[in-house]
């Protein structure tokens, strides 16, 4: 059957609206474990996305999550990932594909490739992997990081009046304290504890700031332990 451009700029319309764009109404959409409707749904998409102008639809999925707040909002609510999704689930026995792991909850799907192909998933489904959210955490943990910087800054600008550094700390464990004390002598001599019964509150006078956020954040998996 031989396509006129006229006939592939309608077919790419409609595959747009049928499958790139977020519909809200439908999210969360249930996890499908059916393979037979998994391979029905793969394969309508397969023989409609053989009919429209490919490099306009990877534009136009990639031009509209070009930032990761936005690859979450507008592609990853698509039904178009949602059926690659479901795709690479079954090509993965619907367990995480990590040797180690094999679990079958909580399963989510890894871009290998540095998102390389995304857009265009369809036509590079090994550049594709199923995880678990732990496992798949492990792959970026670039992400992990950001985003327990942000929650220390936050809590940093929350818990620091302006003037002397003073950090609000819910009530912990002597073990937990001490090892506190350990790590802040790291950071300055010139820090004060004072204990109650309800907290304890730590008071750090020649700091500025930005200087204890930046000190706080070397040792990050610790402190925010104990900070939180």
């Amino acid at each position: 059957m031989v396509l006129y451009e006229e006939d592939i700029r309608k077919n790419t319309d409609k595959f747009i609206e049928k499958y790139c764009q977020q519909d809200f109404s439908r999210i969360p959409r249930p996890r499908i474990t059916n393979g037979e409707v998994i391979e029905r749904r793969w394969k309508k998409l397969v023989e409609e996305y053989a009919n429209v102008n490919q490099n306009k639809i990877k534009n136009y999925l990639c031009n509209r999550s070009d930032t990761q707040k936005k690859y979450v909002k507008y592609y990853l609510t698509t039904y178009w990932w949602y059926v690659i999704r479901h795709k690479r689930l079954l090509m993965d026995g619907q367990i995480c594909s990590d040797e180690n792991c094999n679990v079958s909850e909580e399963l989510e799907i890894h871009h290998n490739d540095n998102y390389k192909c995304k857009g265009e998933e369809i036509k590079f489904m090994n550049c594709l992997e199923t995880l678990c959210r732990e496992c798949h955490s492990k792959r970026h943990p670039d992400k992990v990081n950001k985003k327990k910087r942000k929650r220390i800054s936050k809590k940093s600008k929350r818990n620091f009046p302006h003037g002397k550094n003073v950090i609000a700390v819910k009530k912990i464990e002597p073990s937990e304290l001490q090892l506190f004390h350990e790590k802040v002598d790291n950071i300055n001599k010139n820090v004060e504890i004072v204990s109650d019964s309800k907290k304890h509150v730590i008071t750090i006078e020649t700091l500025s700031n930005d200087e204890l956020r930046e000190a706080i954040l070397q040792d990050l998996d610790t402190l925010l332990a104990i900070l939180e």
